[in-house]
C-alpha cells in the first residue's frame, strides 16, 4: 500500500494563511493607490485635450475670418472686369468648404455624437 501523507502542522499553516493573506492586503493595497494614479492622469488628458480642441477651433475660425476680410478686400481692390470672376469663384469654394464641414461632422444622437470615442 501507499506510504500515509505527511500533513504540515496547523501552526505552520497558519503561518502560511497570514504570510498569503498579507501578501494579498499589499498588493490590493498597491493596485488601488496604482489605479487612482491612472484615473487622475486619464482626467488630466482629457481636460488638456478639451482645452487644446477649443484653441485649435478658435484658431481656425480667426483663420477662416481673415480669409473672409483678405478676399473682401482683394475684390473691392480689382478691375471691374474681374471682380465677377473673383466672386463666382469665392463662392465656389465658400459652397465647398462647408460642404466639406458637413461631411466632417459627426452624427449627433440625443445631444451626444456618435461613433467612437477618441479622446473628445
Amino acid at each position: 500500500m501507499d506510504e500515509p501523507l505527511h500533513l504540515a502542522s496547523p501552526r505552520s499553516t497558519m503561518n502560511n494563511f497570514s504570510t498569503t493573506k498579507w501578501c494579498f492586503d499589499t498588493v490590493w493595497a498597491v493596485s488601488d493607490r496604482t489605479l487612482t494614479g491612472l484615473l487622475e492622469i486619464i482626467t488630466l488628458a482629457e481636460d488638456f485635450q478639451d482645452l487644446t480642441g477649443q484653441v485649435i477651433k478658435k484658431i481656425t475660425d480667426i483663420v477662416s475670418s481673415i480669409e473672409q476680410q483678405l478676399l473682401s478686400v482683394l475684390t473691392e481692390n480689382i478691375a471691374p472686369e474681374r471682380r465677377e470672376q473673383f466672386a463666382a469663384q469665392d463662392a465656389a469654394l465658400a459652397s465647398e468648404s462647408s460642404s466639406k464641414l458637413l461631411m466632417n461632422q459627426p452624427a449627433r444622437q440625443g445631444g451626444r455624437v456618435a461613433g467612437p470615442v477618441t479622446g473628445r
